[in-house]
């Protein structure tokens, strides 16, 4: 039993004889529960061969849920109240406190014409029994079913399938629902599943019937799952002359049958086993029925032909009629788009997304994001009127991208009917390129180096007026040159930190190398008056940017600085503490 509601933490594990003398073993053990206890019931054998009874067992499940100590107390039964012999009781899953106790149904494996429900009741304390024999229509042992390979799928005897027993309040009658395996009387020589619904303390038969599928085939071993508006699904082999052996279903509500059979995992082969196929289950969902879904989803675990000489188990949930599947709605951010450098980091740190449920019942989700985005939240399941918030963003591997305008796709899934939701997602990653190297063609380096240029932290490239032939020279003026991280790219964004060490009136010119012309590009030249403040000035291409990246990814700019009016100090400088580019992915 799970420590707590959640299946993948921890769990006690019990171990109990099944028999003081070690003389017996148990066989076909089923497992239900009540209001106040956990049963199971199964067929005992002898070691030295042949059946012996069926054995009804109690345990205490505030000692099993709660780690503190395993009893269990035990009921031989020989014969039903007809005399037959007890063979291969179920245990009623019961899903309604209702009338407590314990509810055990068993058929006569070679055929019959009654059911016997067995009650127990006080079952930790006095275990009062009553025993009652129900009569319905005559059911008899199967035949065995011949696949279309001709190879013969065992239907065993006419023992109970697992039982279900829940109290419908609209109908203001209990249910228990169950079956077997019959002869059937409708087409000889096959095997059909008799349907069973009883009420097991008014002893009661609300339906009997005989289902098969008709053209020469067979259904066997159905099981049902119940959920508390009513709702029931048989999961069934389907298997004959012209169909492998599959897993399938019926669908019943309160009013009726919704479907004849629906097929939920193929049968891909012939068999050359012999009995197998008969370990089918179902349960209904509780997640939907704690969270006060509008239905309850119902699983089925059902068995399949998966190759010549093995049977496969595969699993599936489907809905009451007339409900809606769980619908899943993503809100919150369209599309996402990252920007940074090579390297990192990256911003926005995240956008955030909504999952949640329209429908009738619960789904799991799951989301993937590409390598270079991160989910907080991978997956989880959402019920009906629920949500869960997702947020994205990047991680390491963002920083390691190369230069460039990546794309992907954030993908939610719905787990239920794998219905998708894609949030386009791009990462922007720019290049920041330094200075490689510099030269000045007019005024004269006072302090600093190349390095200066690298950030904004006060170590500043500081140049300062030098003698000019004429008044048309700008008196400083210094030329850079870089490298792109490609030909190709978004626009060129030439950036200069700069302010002027001297009051006074000055302007401040930018130029790119135009590689195409070659010549400083008059078009994108700009002119700003510089003061004392430090500044970011940028130049940004337009047009054919690539017309700026020279053979080798050559990229070159210059600046130039000239009085505009009085200066304070004829020997005036300028202070620069920033030099460089940002190259745009496209």
């Amino acid at each position: 039993s799970s420590d707590n509601d959640d299946p993948f933490g921890s769990w006690y594990v019990w171990y109990f004889r099944v028999d003081d003398g070690s003389t017996r073993w148990i066989d076909y053990c089923d497992w239900g529960y009540g209001s106040n206890s956990v049963e199971a019931a199964g067929n005992m054998f002898a070691f030295a061969g042949g059946f012996v009874h069926a054995r009804y067992f109690t345990f205490n499940p505030s000692e099993i849920y709660n780690n503190v100590g395993a009893s269990v107390t035990w009921t031989n039964w020989v014969t039903n109240p007809d005399g037959s012999t007890t063979f291969a009781p179920r245990v009623a899953k019961q899903m309604n406190v209702g009338q407590g106790g314990a509810v055990f149904v068993n058929s006569r494996s070679g055929g019959g014409t009654r059911l016997t429900v067995r009650r127990l009741t006080d079952p930790l304390g006095a275990r009062t029994w009553s025993s009652t024999d129900i009569n319905v229509n005559s059911y008899s042992v199967p035949p065995d079913i011949t696949d279309p390979g001709g190879r013969t799928i065992q239907t065993n005897s006419c023992q109970m399938m697992p039982a279900y027993n829940s109290f419908n309040a609209t109908a203001n009658k209990w249910r228990m629902f169950t079956s077997l395996n019959t002869s059937n009387p409708s087409q000889a020589g096959t095997c059909s599943s008799r349907l069973y619904i009883l009420d097991p303390f008014a002893n009661t038969v609300e339906l009997d019937w005989n289902f098969w599928p008709g053209g020469g085939n067979s259904f066997c071993y159905s099981s049902p799952s119940v959920n508390y508006t009513g709702s029931c699904n048989w999961t069934v082999t389907y298997a004959g002359p012209s169909v492998f052996g599959s897993a399938t279903y019926t669908n019943f509500e309160p009013t009726g049958f919704t479907n004849t059979i629906a097929f939920y995992k193929s049968g891909t082969s012939s068999y050359t086993g012999s009995r197998w196929g008969d370990y089918h289950g179902g349960s209904m969902d509780w997640g939907d029925y704690w969270n006060n879904s509008a239905s309850q989803k119902m699983w089925m675990t059902g068995e399949y032909v998966a190759n010549i000489n093995d049977w496969g188990t595969y699993i599936a949930a489907a809905i009451s009629s007339g409900t809606s599947a769980g619908v899943m709605n993503i809100g919150g951010a369209g599309s996402m788009t990252f920007s940074g450098f090579t390297g990192g980091p990256f911003s926005p740190s995240g956008y955030s997304n909504t999952v949640s449920n329209s429908g009738s019942v619960g789904f799991n989700w799951q989301v993937a994001t590409p390598s270079w985005l991160s989910a907080d939240v991978g997956s989880g399941q959402v019920f009906s009127g629920g949500s869960q918030t997702v947020n994205v963003g990047p991680n390491g591997a963002t920083n390691g991208l190369p230069f460039g305008r990546h794309v992907g796709n954030v993908v939610y899934e719905n787990c239920y009917n794998n219905a998708t939701t894609s949030i386009p997602a791009t990462a922007l990653v720019f290049g920041l390129v330094h200075p490689s190297s510099y030269s000045i063609t007019f005024g004269r380096l006072n302090s600093g180096n190349l390095a200066s240029l690298n950030s904004v932290d006060g170590n500043n490239f500081q140049m300062c007026k030098f003698l000019v032939p004429n008044t048309t020279v700008p008196p400083i003026r210094v030329e850079f040159s870089g490298t792109s991280p490609s030909n190709t790219v978004g626009y060129v964004d030439f950036i200069v930190y700069a302010k002027m060490v001297t009051n006074g009136l000055f302007s401040h010119t930018m130029e790119m190398w135009n590689y195409n012309t070659n010549n400083w590009d008059a078009v994108d030249l700009r002119t700003d008056v510089i003061n004392t403040v430090l500044t970011r000035w940028d130049l940004i291409s337009s047009g054919n940017h690539s017309r700026f990246i020279g053979p080798a990814n050559a990229i070159r700019a210059r600046i130039s600085i000239r009085q505009t009016g009085p200066a304070a100090n004829p020997n005036w400088c300028s202070d620069h503490d920033f030099a460089g580019w940002i190259i745009a992915p496209q």
